[in-house]
């Protein structure tokens, strides 16, 4: 194992480095699968995410529709709706990060 300098910083970097330590560039490009399955599995996470989202939406919906009760309807679900608006951004993130991926 020997150092070689960084291509962008200069810096002296392991040859077994996948990356610069210093400025996070990349020394090796990843193989063609590898970048395939790392876009596979962003998007998978995304699907995961945007249906998490969809079930909190479900979620929040349906308790705002139960929450009725003598003096009118209850509080509105706002935790429910956090959690709703957090996994649609986790899924949206993961897609973009996804298909920012080289193929």
């Amino acid at each position: 194992m020997s150092l070689i300098p960084c291509p962008a910083c200069g810096g002296e970097v392991s040859d077994a480095a996948v990356a610069c330590p210093k400025c996070g560039h990349p020394l090796h490009p990843p193989q063609q699968g590898e970048a395939r399955e790392v876009t596979r599995a962003m998007h998978l996470l995304a699907v995961f995410g945007l249906l998490g989202g969809l079930g909190c939406l479900v979620g929040a919906i349906y308790e705002a529709s139960t929450a009725v009760g003598i003096e009118g309807p209850g509080p509105a679900p706002t935790g429910l709706l956090i959690g709703c608006v957090a996994c649609f951004a986790v899924g949206a993130i993961f897609w973009w990060l996804g298909a920012k991926a080289p193929r």
